[in-house]
C-alpha cells in the first residue's frame, strides 16, 4: 500500500519514509538522485565513438572489416554501454521485474544515444520494440523492449509501433546458443510484420536491451526491409564483446 501511495505522489512520500538507495549496491542516495550512486554509475563502461555503425563493435573506421565484406541490414546500431559488471546485474533485474525506475533511467540513455545519431542525419520515423513470442510474454508478463521503446518514443517525440513486428516462432533463448551461425539460424524467419502498409517507405528504429552477435536485430531488420521499410536502425542498452565464431 505504501509503495502504491509513493508512486501516485511521484515517489515523494515513499522517499520520505524509505530514503532512496542505489539500485545496484544499495547505498543511500542523498537528495535529488539518479537510480545509481556515483561509484556504480562510473563503473558503467560507455561505448565511445568510433564503433562500426552496422554492428556496434569497436572499429577504427566505418564500417569495420567484417561488415565491409558482409554488409548487414541495419543502417546503424547504437548501443550505449559494454555489457558486464553492475550493468549486467541491472539489466537482468530489469528483464525479470520491469522496474519503472530502471526503465526511465535506461530510456534516457537510449534517447541520448539516439539524438547523437539523429544529429548526424540518421533520421527515424517510427520506433519498433523487438517482440517476444506470446508464450514467453505470458510467462514474463511484460516485454522489456516495449517498456524501453515506449519511454524513448516519448522522449524523442517519435511515434511508437508496439505491435507492428511479431515473433511467430518461439525460438530457444539466444544466450543458450554458442555460435554466431547457430544464432542466425535460430531466428531466421521468426518474425512477421502485422501491418505492412505502416512499414512501407518508413525509416524504422528497433529498440532492444542487449546485443551479442546482432542476429536477432538483423532478422527483425530483414523482415521490415522485405515489407518495404526504407531503412532500419537499432538502439540497444548494451553490447556484449563477442568472441565465438
Amino acid at each position: 500500500m505504501l509503495e502504491k501511495l509513493g508512486r501516485r505522489a511521484g515517489g515523494g512520500l515513499l522517499d520520505i519514509v524509505l530514503p532512496p538507495h542505489c539500485v545496484a549496491c544499495g547505498v543511500l542516495l542523498p537528495g535529488a538522485h539518479p537510480p545509481l550512486c556515483t561509484t556504480c554509475r562510473q563503473a558503467l563502461l560507455e561505448i565511445a565513438a568510433g564503433t562500426c555503425q552496422q554492428c556496434g563493435q569497436p572499429a577504427g573506421g566505418l564500417p569495420c572489416p567484417v561488415c565491409g565484406f558482409h554488409p548487414r541490414p541495419l543502417c546503424w546500431i547504437a548501443p550505449v554501454w559494454v555489457y558486464g559488471g553492475p550493468l549486467a546485474d541491472l539489466i537482468i533485474d530489469f528483464k525479470r521485474r520491469g522496474t519503472p525506475l530502471l526503465a526511465e533511467f535506461f530510456a534516457r540513455q537510449l534517447a541520448r544515444r539516439a539524438r547523437e545519431n539523429l544529429a548526424d542525419g540518421n533520421n527515424v520515423d517510427l520506433l519498433v520494440p523487438v517482440p517476444l513470442h506470446p508464450a514467453r510474454l505470458a510467462r514474463r508478463g511484460f516485454n522489456q523492449s516495449l517498456l524501453l521503446a515506449r519511454r524513448v518514443a516519448r522522449l524523442l517525440g517519435r511515434p511508437l509501433a508496439a505491435n507492428l513486428l511479431r515473433r511467430h516462432r518461439d525460438t530457444p533463448v539466444q544466450a543458450d546458443l554458442a555460435g554466431r551461425r547457430a544464432r542466425r539460424e535460430n531466428v531466421r524467419g521468426a518474425f512477421r510484420v502485422s501491418r505492412p502498409r505502416r512499414v512501407a517507405g518508413r525509416r524504422l528504429c528497433l529498440v532492444d536491451d542487449v546485443v551479442t552477435t546482432g542476429a536477432t536485430l538483423e532478422a527483425c531488420a530483414r523482415t521490415l526491409l522485405d515489407a518495404g521499410a526504407t531503412s532500419v536502425a537499432a538502439l540497444a542498452l548494451a553490447r556484449r564483446q563477442w568472441q565465438n565464431p
